[in-house]
């Protein structure tokens, strides 16, 4: 579907894709948090370790996360819902 929203850009060289892994908007302090508390050497491991942990451990690890990956995060929320939006606004002009 995104690609399609891609390749149906008007201007297609004008919107720039990155591809990214979750962890990299996982400050350094909360990545060393994160295995810590997990005991993984991997962030992407650890991630999936979290998931599993008891949850006042999740709460605790999100509840503080820094300044820095909260902002990191808010990014990528406001990234997804403006593709989202922008794809939803294409098919409702491609089915009138």
């Amino acid at each position: 579907m995104l690609k399609h929203y891609i390749s149906s850009c008007s201007n297609p060289q004008h919107f720039i894709l990155k591809m990214y892994k979750l962890e990299d908007f996982i400050c350094e302090h909360d990545r060393q948090v994160l295995l810590r508390i997990t005991g993984s050497d991997d962030v992407k491991q650890a991630l999936i370790l979290l998931y599993h942990e008891q949850e006042h451990i999740r709460e605790d690890f999100f509840r503080n996360l820094h300044a820095e990956t909260k902002s990191n995060l808010t990014e990528l929320i406001e990234r997804i819902n403006s593709l989202i939006s922008k794809q939803a606004a294409a098919d409702i002009l491609s089915s009138n």
